[in-house]
């Protein structure tokens, strides 16, 4: 299904005909020289190379500021096509979800250099962090402000994303956290380059003590927002980062349901007296664990820097 949404208040529409993509455009008042702004949305179902061929050299296309697709099977070669189409530099805003794309459609999208993104959205396809690392290095992405990024990307993806020349401009970002490393994590708390983030978003992983350098103010110091699900985090960590930073709003939509057992970390950090999660009263007054790492060992001090 094809549909478009005007972004002001004027009505345009491009439709399906004979399995061809046609114009068919109405307006309620006569055209301006600015065209007008409209989101297209292709989803349910799948398209044709021609069809996308079709769509993609339609001239109503150079309305577009968004193009979402979700569910739309158009592939590799479909989004060549629309990489390749001359209508799409005003396009900022664009959505791949569940199209049947590799690494190899990321690879087409990021020579697209007409287009100038600020918002993409990808997930739930055959690609994987190879391909976003390329897609990461393009000019396409250079002036994004929000990523989302759903399925699971596998290890490596932090990195693929703090690496990126792109990262320093981005306020917003969604990331499935599923087959992360706890590197993958540590790298985006920690990373100068998101410093003007202000909504994080993670999803899918027992991360139980890779979120404290939050604690920290200098780590993502504009942050405003974190939100964490498909997971609970430890109350003890939550409780740190909220101490730390009040103006940190700390989401965790998971907390009052099922609840995973949070008792080892909370002892693991008792017994190393790890103040970054504990607080005084939390811990029952017993005497040192003797085989408790020392806090003032080169080792402890090292790891704390990091």
């Amino acid at each position: 299904m094809i549909s478009t949404t005007p972004l002001l208040p004027l009505a345009a529409a491009l439709s399906l005909t004979a399995g061809l993509m046609l114009p068919a455009c109405q307006s309620e008042e006569p055209l301006r020289d600015e065209p007008r702004k409209i989101s297209i949305r292709l989803d349910d179902g799948a398209m044709t190379p021609a069809q996308v061929e079709a769509f993609a050299s339609n001239v109503e296309l150079r309305r577009a500021r968004e193009i979402l697709v979700d569910e739309m099977r158009i592939g590799d070669e479909g989004v060549a096509i629309l990489a390749r189409s001359p209508h799409i530099s005003d396009v900022t805003r664009m959505r791949l979800r569940n199209t049947g794309v590799s690494n190899i459609g990321l690879g087409a999208l990021a020579n697209a250099h007409a287009l100038r993104l600020e918002d993409l959205a990808l997930g739930r396809d055959g690609f994987d962090v190879r391909g976003l690392r390329v897609l990461f290095q393009s000019p396409v992405v250079a002036g994004l402000r929000s990523l989302d990024l759903s399925g699971h990307l596998g290890s490596g993806i932090g990195r693929a994303i703090v690496d990126s020349p792109f990262a320093h401009g981005l306020r917003t970002l969604y990331v499935d956290i599923h087959d992360a490393s706890d590197d993958d994590i540590h790298a985006l708390v920690t990373s100068p380059r998101l410093g003007r983030l202000e909504h994080l978003t993670l999803q899918g992983c027992w991360c139980p003590t890779t979120l404290l350098p939050l604690t920290d103010a200098r780590s993502l110091p504009q942050l405003r927002h974190l939100n964490v699900f498909g997971f609970t985090l430890d109350p003890a960590v939550r409780r740190a980062i909220e101490s730390a930073r009040p103006g940190l709003v700390v989401s965790d939509p998971t907390r009052e349901t099922g609840k995973p057992d949070h008792g080892s970390v909370l002892a693991r950090a008792c017994r190393d007296r790890d103040f970054r999660i504990i607080a005084t009263g939390d811990c029952p007054a017993t005497a040192p664990n003797p085989q408790a790492p020392n806090p003032q060992a080169p080792g402890r001090a090292t790891e704390t820097a990091q």
